[in-house]
């Protein structure tokens, strides 16, 4: 059985090449985009005559600023994007800590409670229902339940 400093490497350099594998295609949709036609208004196609061409759609994840940023982006980012962190921003603090624990006690994300807690923290404050949900009532919008 593999140790978790191999399991780390692997998602590492699958994750790695995943990214670099997205970068050449979108390159490559790049460089093609300017020779494909654009499409004729739908009351005169009668039929798909050339190749069928899909735009992927590359978004490049930001974190909040703020302390712990840095420590987040270096440490989630070893197994996974940002694109969990970002997609699951309504989640209760006690979630948060819950996750960072399964990220630690089932992955083997390699912290120690100082950096779990500086991570926690950092999502916390800045992708926890409770603080959205406090930002939204001072700058007075609607507040999300």
């Amino acid at each position: 059985m593999a140790s978790t400093h191999e399991r780390l490497g692997v998602a590492a350099l699958v994750g790695g090449v995943a990214t670099a594998a997205l970068v050449g295609i979108a390159a490559w949709l790049g460089s093609r985009q300017a020779a494909i036609a654009p499409p004729a208004p739908a009351a005169q196609v009668s039929e798909v005559t050339g190749p069928v061409y899909a735009e992927l759609v590359l978004t490049e994840w930001q974190l909040e600023p703020g302390e712990g940023k840095q420590t987040v982006q270096t440490f989630c980012t070893i197994c996974h994007s940002l694109a969990p962190i970002l997609q699951h921003r309504e989640f209760p603090k006690q979630t948060w800590v819950a996750e960072v624990d399964k990220m630690r006690q089932r992955y083997g994300l390699p912290i120690n409670d100082e950096i779990a807690r500086e991570i926690v923290t950092y999502l916390e404050e800045h992708y926890s229902l409770e603080s959205i949900q406090a930002r939204a009532r001072v700058a007075g919008e609607p507040v999300a339940r």
